[in-house]
């Protein structure tokens, strides 16, 4: 969006394609990991919680930031779908491991609130994209938000709740 070289149906067409995508991964992965026995399946949250881990102290080495000033081609929505997903593991690895961990009535509203935040996410970076200039600390914020709230998920997975398959 703030490059401004894909018009706002491409950005959106691109985004919902790498949402959905994601989704149904995370799905079949969840689904395909149900050979594990159930009593092992709470500890795929330490997969988020130490892909969060690795994420802070890649943060904390790092020496300067990345340079996003390098011309990128406009590839169309097709090619902003597949950057998105390309860059979308880790939400892959934090979603099929929640979403296996739980009963499957709640996957319903695991999948909406994932719906719901894919919107609001894009509305963000829609805002964003009027008011980049003003708002550069969020990006040195979200570097360091993001993991911490994988960790926190992957300690909820590990967790036994009420929304498991078998509780206690």
């Amino acid at each position: 969006m703030l490059s401004g070289r894909l018009s706002r149906g491409q950005i959106f067409s691109g985004y919902a394609l790498a949402a959905a995508a994601v989704l149904v991964i995370s799905l079949l992965l969840g689904q395909i990991s149900a050979v594990l026995p159930v009593q092992y399946i709470g500890y795929l949250g330490l997969v988020p919680i130490f892909l969060g881990m690795r994420m802070l102290l890649a943060n904390i080495r790092r020496d300067k930031e990345v340079d996003d000033s390098t011309p990128q081609a406009n590839l169309g929505a097709v090619g902003l779908a597949t950057t998105l997903f390309s860059n979308s593991v880790d939400t892959i690895l934090v979603l099929a491991p929640l979403l296996l961990d739980s009963k499957s009535r709640f996957d319903l509203v695991i999948g909406i609130s994932y719906l719901f935040m894919v919107l609001a996410w894009y509305a963000l970076g829609y805002f964003l994209h009027h008011h980049a200039a003003r708002l550069q600390w969020i990006s040195s914020t979200a570097r360091w938000l993001a993991p911490l709230i994988m960790i926190t998920v992957g300690a909820y997975i590990i967790d036994n709740t009420m929304t498991d398959i078998v509780a206690g």
